[in-house]
Parts: structure tokens; C-alpha cells; sequence
């Protein structure tokens, strides 16, 4: 068991490490203060509608379960 742990653990770490990151720009924006003598004073609404919803997660169900159970949810 040690030793299939420690493979598993070594797999799963060589993986993480080749993964590319999620970011949306891989050096993000800068240059959209609003400022007129930067990029003709664009703000964050160059990218960004003016106005958009924020977004809301929910997440409901248990708090907790007890060992060896599967909690339903939503």
C-alpha cells in the first residue's frame, strides 16, 4: 500500500506541474484605469459590459455525514 501511495502521489504531482493554468490572460490587463493617456482611456468596460449581473453560487445540502455515506446534493 506505501508504495502505491507514494506512485500515485508522485503521478498525480508530475501532472499538476504540466497542467496550464486557467487564467483568463496569462500576464492579466493593466492599462484600462480609465486614465486618457493610457490605451485612449478604456476602462475595465473595454472587456466588462457596463451593468452585467454578478454571478451567484448556491450550494445546499448536509453540513456534514457520517463515515462510509454519500450525502445527497444540490
Amino acid at each position: 500500500m506505501g508504495k502505491t501511495w507514494f506512485r500515485a502521489s508522485i503521478a498525480a504531482a508530475i501532472l499538476l506541474a504540466w497542467t496550464a493554468s486557467a487564467d483568463a490572460s496569462l500576464y492579466g490587463r493593466d492599462g484600462f484605469s480609465g486614465n486618457p493617456g493610457i490605451n485612449n482611456g478604456a476602462n475595465c468596460n473595454a472587456c466588462h459590459a457596463p451593468g452585467a449581473a454578478t454571478p451567484t453560487v448556491t450550494i445546499s445540502g448536509p453540513r456534514s455525514s457520517t463515515p462510509a455515506r454519500s450525502p445527497s446534493s444540490r
